[in-house]
């Protein structure tokens, strides 16, 4: 969650930073950067992948981080979506954290008994 929440402010905060900092652009918009949040996303990734599959209510968490996880890497691999890469990187590491919290909020209610919403 902390992964995608630091892409996610990386990729917002990257047009202030434009107009403070010109000479910090040329870092921040490095090709390097995606593959990295890409790179550390992936194994955090896909272990919320396989952890809430083994539970059938939490499958939706698991399809919510296949879907986060796709969008990062079609951000980064996909030619085409290269003019929309940022808002695509931004709805894929929300959707990642989002689903990273859902089930850490999850595992959090089964450890104190609290049952789940509905």
């Amino acid at each position: 969650m902390a992964i995608s929440g630091l892409c996610a402010l990386h990729c917002l905060s990257l047009a202030a930073l434009a107009v403070m900092l010109p000479a910090l652009v040329v870092n921040l918009e490095a090709e390097w950067i995606h593959v990295a949040f890409v790179v550390l996303a992936l194994p955090l990734g896909i272990d919320l992948i396989r952890v809430s599959l083994r539970t059938p209510e939490r499958r939706s968490v698991a399809v919510q981080g296949l879907a986060g996880l796709s969008l990062l890497l079609a951000a980064l691999l996909v030619h085409p979506l290269h003019e929309v890469e940022e808002p695509v990187t931004i709805v894929g590491a929300l959707l990642l954290a989002t689903a990273h919290w859902r089930r850490w909020a999850g595992d959090r209610r089964a450890s104190t008994g609290i049952p789940a919403a509905t």
